[in-house]
């Protein structure tokens, strides 16, 4: 759920829908919700998720 602190005009943090509210360099942004990508994962990919799953276990 979006929360928006200063009123109607005012920035927004969450998510609403398909649109997301966030702060980037101390500047609000409103921006479309990221899909899943379609592609397979590259064998470099692979190989980094293999490292942070040993990692954060």
């Amino acid at each position: 759920m979006a929360e928006i602190k200063q009123g109607i005009l005012g920035p927004v943090n969450g998510k609403v829908g398909t649109v997301v509210g966030a702060t980037w360099r101390g500047v609000n942004y409103i921006r479309a919700k990221p899909r899943k990508s379609r592609k397979k994962p590259s064998m470099k990919q692979l190989l980094q998720w293999d490292k942070m799953s040993l990692v954060s276990t």
